[in-house]
């Protein structure tokens, strides 16, 4: 079969064996693939293939059709649409991938959107939320917003409940970030600080002075570190990070194992009617409690004649009315919040938009 071969740092078509269905694995026809900053490093060297897949050719991200199912039971059958995130080896004509890390493509998906949707998310879904625990209310800060984990990020963020402020050097791409999240603040890297403190800062360049945000940080806030396109090693000054009682951390999805990967690729196959109304019933919980606390420790509510907070939906499904602090005296406060649980529901690829830079 025909592949992109890795040759002296750079990229050529070549050929390469055909892969088999061994075990648990499934081939999948590839139809578009994914091309990734990890791809430009692997071919300098410096950020080589896990073990088990191959290293001469990149590629993270397939969209394509079951050729050969597995030998064992796996749920696939032939013909069936699939995307996944893979250790390498993407940009080939078919891959050898196991069952568990196959999600399938969303009818409303074509290849190409499908081919670059596996590693943004899995990245944003996994760095935001599981590690970072982004919650309602929180002000988020990314870094390199217009990229592909960026403009994820900024999406995941918005979906999370999350006070978005959207980091963008390029002026001219400006519009197109906003596009993608219209309650975000679009700002240039200049323009970071003066719009923080933040809770969680998504740092997706950087650099040696990309640590500075520590400063910006608010109590227990947390930086998360994901891209290092503007170089691997960043200076920090320790008291920033102890006043703030601050946390730094890392993640990468391509290193992990198959479990993890497969754990990952469980989320993003979605989930069913009733648990997706348990996670966006649990999330709206957490911004009622939020709401409440906002109120209580800014004066504007007294402990014990507020206690209780009702809600109540509109009909506009983008548009929830909450009416905090019902009690011994009047409704307090209003909030009219864009909280979408009907378009956006969590797990389901289809609510979010890839953006195709090209």
């Amino acid at each position: 079969m025909r592949a992109v071969k890795i040759r002296d740092g750079g990229f050529e078509l070549g050929e390469a064996p055909e892969p088999a269905a061994d075990g648990d694995q499934v081939v999948v026809r590839i139809r578009a693939a994914g091309l990734n900053a990890a791809d430009l490093q692997q071919a300098r060297g410096t950020y080589p293939a896990p073990p088990g897949w191959p290293d001469d050719i990149p590629g993270l991200e397939i969209a394509g059709v079951v050729e050969q199912p597995a030998r064992t039971a796996s749920g696939w059958a032939a013909g069936d649409r699939v995307m996944a995130v893979v250790g390498g080896g993407a940009h080939a004509e078919r891959i050898a991938v196991p069952a568990s890390l196959l999600v399938p493509i969303p009818d409303s998906f074509d290849d190409l959107r499908a081919a670059g949707f596996p590693e943004a998310f899995s990245t944003a879904w996994d760095g935001l939320v599981d590690q970072a625990g982004v919650r309602p209310g929180d002000r988020v800060l990314v870094t390199g917003a217009a990229g592909g984990v960026g403009t994820a990020m900024i999406q995941v963020a918005g979906l999370a409940g999350a006070d978005v402020v959207a980091s963008v050097h390029r002026a001219e791409s400006h519009a197109a970030v906003r596009a993608l999240a219209p309650d975000a603040t679009v700002v240039t890297p200049d323009q970071e600080e003066e719009n923080g403190p933040y809770d969680v800062v998504a740092e997706l360049v950087g650099g040696k002075d990309c640590l500075r945000r520590v400063r910006w940080l608010k109590p227990y806030g947390r930086i998360l570190v994901i891209g290092v396109g503007a170089g691997e090693e960043a200076s920090l000054r320790l008291f920033d990070l102890m006043r703030v009682r601050g946390r730094v951390l890392g993640s990468t999805i391509r290193a992990r194992s198959t479990v993890e990967k497969a754990a990952l690729a469980t989320r993003e196959k979605g989930c069913s009617a009733r648990s997706r109304r348990v996670v966006s019933r649990s999330r709206w919980t957490a911004f009622i409690r939020w709401s409440r606390h906002r109120m209580l420790t800014s004066g504007w509510a007294r402990r014990g004649s507020s206690a209780r907070s009702s809600c109540r939906w509109s009909d506009r499904p983008r548009r929830v009315s909450i009416v905090v602090g019902e009690g011994h005296a009047p409704p307090l406060i209003f909030f009219i919040v864009r909280w979408d649980v009907t378009r956006r529901t969590p797990g389901r690829p289809e609510s979010f938009r890839v953006w195709n830079s090209s």
